[in-house]
């Protein structure tokens, strides 16, 4: 019995083989002639494959790669706003003679510093040119936003105001004017602290201080 099962899978394993052995010379070299392009065909196949997965693997690694670029550009550019927060108070802690307060927040600033420089290593690795110019750069994109956003609702309550005179309204005209008032404080604050954000002086925020003067 056992005899006849391992004689069942040996005549089962080189079928195959038998088959390709009682091919006549003819029909064996047409064979043969096909397993070259056969071989080429497999080949083909695999590399259109590796083309077609590779990308998608790449493409989420590189995705990944800039979402963290750009997590560390955003930590530099909250690291640089809060040294030079820090730095400015520090220096009015000791115009004002508070020199504990201010010798703090130097020690605090300093700690600030080390942690820029830190992020800017740290974005250099990752390939990333000149993140200190560009952390300052986005700063002041973003400044420029808030103080036109300020400037723009400066306008309208300003014509809210107006409105209000015209229509001789003295509830509406003491509510809007304290709405200007407020909204002058908040643009001038945005203001200051873009200045002391800004790597340089910026015309920009010159003429919105300007703006926002020969309206009060």
């Amino acid at each position: 019995m056992i005899g006849q099962n391992v004689a069942a899978r040996l005549n089962h394993l080189l079928s195959p083989l038998s088959i390709v052995l009682r091919l006549n010379p003819n029909h064996l070299k047409s064979v043969m002639k096909h397993v070259p392009l056969l071989a080429i065909a497999v080949f083909y196949a695999s590399v259109a494959f590796a083309q077609t997965s590779t990308p998608a693997v790449v493409s989420q690694a590189d995705t990944l790669q800039k979402s963290a670029k750009r997590i560390h550009l955003q930590e530099l550019e909250t690291d640089i706003r809060s040294y030079k927060k820090q730095k400015a108070e520090a220096k009015m802690a000791m115009i004002k003679g508070d020199f504990t307060s201010s010798k703090a927040l130097f020690a605090t600033a300093k700690i600030s510093k080390q942690h820029i420089k830190a992020k800017i290593d740290t974005l250099k690795s990752e390939g990333v040119p000149h993140p200190l110019k560009l952390a300052n750069k986005g700063i002041k994109i973003a400044d420029q936003r808030i103080i036109l956003t300020d400037v723009k609702k400066l306008l309208v309550d300003k014509a809210s105001e107006k409105a209000a005179r015209k229509a001789s309204n003295p509830v509406a005209i003491d509510t809007a004017k304290a709405i200007v008032r407020a909204d002058k404080k908040i643009l001038r604050k945005d203001i200051k602290e873009a200045e002391r954000d800004a790597a340089k002086p910026a015309v920009f925020f010159v003429k919105v201080k300007a703006h926002s003067n020969s309206h009060t």
